[in-house]
């Protein structure tokens, strides 16, 4: 499929209705503040772009491209991020809500998810090393047989995280939510 590049431009919602959206290479470029909820961008590629306050809840991404790609602030419920083409795969995330979506298996090493709320995300076998998860609600996460060494979840919480079924090698937690990888053998960890 022989895509158009689109590339250098802003796209804000006062300015840019999404039924003009369209399948192409978008290089370089800024969406600000767009509803892009329940949206196609199967096929899209998106290479050195970043979200800014966009709802991108339930958009397809059947063989979508994210190659550097910086979401901030965006809301992105019951994302398949799995179904991504993975070639060059690169996100980062800072203060977003991603809760109800699947990376199941995917190759994130050294991502950010700084702020994010990931409540219930799927990072079944996901490679998570070096990533940084800093003020991420982790309620009801799946990181089974999830590779986190020298991840850091120092200030991650509401996790729920079994030893047995991840490498945890060099991972960084912190005395407040250790009790996360203990919960399966009933410890009480008082104050």
């Amino acid at each position: 499929m022989d895509l158009g590049i689109i590339s250098d431009q802003e796209f804000k919602a006062d300015e840019f209705q999404i039924s003009a959206f369209k399948t192409a290479q978008y290089e370089d470029c800024l969406f600000d503040t767009l509803d892009f909820s329940n949206t196609s961008f199967s096929e899209c590629k998106f290479i050195n772009c970043q979200f800014i306050a966009c709802d991108l809840s339930m958009v397809k991404l059947v063989n979508t491209m994210f190659q550097n790609v910086e979401f901030n602030s965006c809301k992105m419920l019951g994302l398949q991020f799995d179904l991504c083409n993975t070639f060059l795969l690169k996100m980062n995330f800072e203060h977003c809500k991603i809760s109800l979506s699947s990376f199941y298996q995917l190759d994130l090493k050294k991502t950010n998810f700084n702020g994010s709320q990931l409540e219930e995300a799927d990072f079944t076998d996901c490679n998570l090393e070096d990533c940084i998860m800093l003020n991420c609600n982790l309620l009801n996460a799946n990181f089974d047989g999830a590779n986190l060494s020298k991840a850091d979840l120092r200030t991650a919480y509401n996790f729920n995280i079994d030893p047995d079924k991840c490498n945890l090698k060099g991972a960084k937690f912190s005395n407040v939510n250790v009790g996360g990888l203990l919960s399966k053998y009933g410890i009480v960890i008082e104050e």
